[in-house]
């Protein structure tokens, strides 16, 4: 059965995938496109769209209004952001995205009509991360509530006129993620390894930290914003999610350096609040926290690095697991001084004013978790 209906119509697709396919390895292709299509199936469902049909890297989708499709594009890209927050920008993949709007012909699972033309050949204009509408979707918008600006008169391949193109205009681009349990990793030693160590060791190491992380990762749902060199910012919905997570993981990455011979323990922050994230830059309050919470770790014990967890008593008091509870101890803040002053060969009083700073935004009981 078919018929004939006027459809909001979206089409996107993924710019410069062919490149990636030419230099990437199947295994990562398969993951880059579950990626995508996980977003996109995501904010689609949760916004009243059906996806039409998907062809690997580009989906066709209808909408009950141009405002909502509007919306869902820019939940889509900028979740596609995210998830890809840290990588460098040839390892990036970038969505570009056209609404239509107009009568087609629905058949099973098809769209047929001049405005699924206008929607492809419009989508295929449009630079990555942007989102372009036609005239009458741009008619139909709530302007109101959507920014948006023409861009030019385009004469289209199939299209009897010239069309009239807009876009929409994006106010910022930094996306904002409240309560989340904010996770700071960095391996003791690193610089060190790195100067004593043949390339191929050092390779091999970071592959299987990247491996052990995101496996352990995956099992409890968290994901992984930012990666420099050894350190990883990570962030989870829950607290007991974020130990197991790390107690997996710090088992795992134990096991790994004792049959490898190499003293590279980690040290880990845990805070918890709002991460902003631009582009590959992740920033905020509590990521600060979480990276001076990974600091005190390297004074904890300076003379024998320990693979830990430091954390403030709000999220230690969130914690349900007795098995993690066990493991935890409140923090020896005269310890940490008296190793910060010995190591830095500084006095206890500039060694205090170190831990004042740091300390400034804590205002409350430290506690450790020690892995291994």
């Amino acid at each position: 059965m078919s018929n004939l209906q006027s459809t909001v119509i979206m089409k996107t697709d993924l710019a410069k995938f062919t490149d990636r396919v030419a230099i990437s390895s199947e295994s990562d292709l398969t993951k880059l496109l579950g990626i995508h299509k996980n977003i996109v199936t995501d904010v689609v469902s949760g916004s009243g769209g059906r996806i039409v049909k998907g062809e690997g890297d580009s989906f066709w989708i209808v909408f009950p209004s141009v405002t909502t499709a509007a919306i869902a594009a820019v939940e889509i890209q900028q979740e596609l952001q995210i998830v890809q927050a840290g990588l460098p920008d040839d390892r990036t993949l970038q969505i570009r995205i056209a609404i239509t709007l107009g009568d087609v012909l629905h058949q099973e699972n098809d769209i047929f009509g001049d405005s699924a033309n206008l929607a492809a050949r419009i989508e295929a204009i449009t630079p990555p991360n942007e989102i372009y509408l036609s005239q009458c979707a741009w008619l139909a918008l709530n302007k109101a509530e959507i920014g948006n600006s023409f861009v030019d008169r385009y004469n289209l391949k199939g299209i009897n006129e010239a069309e009239r193109v807009y876009k929409i205009n994006q106010k910022h681009k930094t996306r904002i993620i409240k309560n989340q349990f904010i996770v700071f990793t960095d391996a003791a030693l690193f610089r060190s390894f790195v100067d004593s160590e043949s390339m191929e060791r050092v390779e091999a190491a970071l592959a299987k930290l990247e491996h052990i992380m995101h496996d352990a990762c995956e099992e409890y749902g968290g994901i992984i914003r930012q990666t420099i060199a050894d350190a990883f910012f990570i962030t989870f919905s829950e607290a007991d999610f974020a130990f197991k997570c790390l107690l997996r993981f710090g088992q795992n990455w134990q096991e790994y350096i004792d049959k490898n011979d190499m003293n590279l323990h980690i040290r880990i922050g845990v805070s918890k609040g709002t991460l902003n994230i631009f582009r590959s830059f992740i920033y905020g309050t509590s990521v600060d926290i979480a990276a001076r919470l990974e600091s005190w770790g390297r004074y904890l014990y300076a003379d024998q690095p320990r693979t830990l967890v430091v954390l403030k008593k709000s999220i230690f008091d969130q914690c349900k697991s007795h098995e993690i509870l066990e493991r935890m101890s409140l923090v020896n803040k005269d310890v940490i001084l008296k190793n910060y002053a010995e190591v830095n060969n500084i006095s206890q009083d500039q060694a205090l004013k170190w831990f004042n700073f740091t300390t400034e935004k804590l205002k409350e009981d430290i506690y450790e978790f020690i892995i291994s």
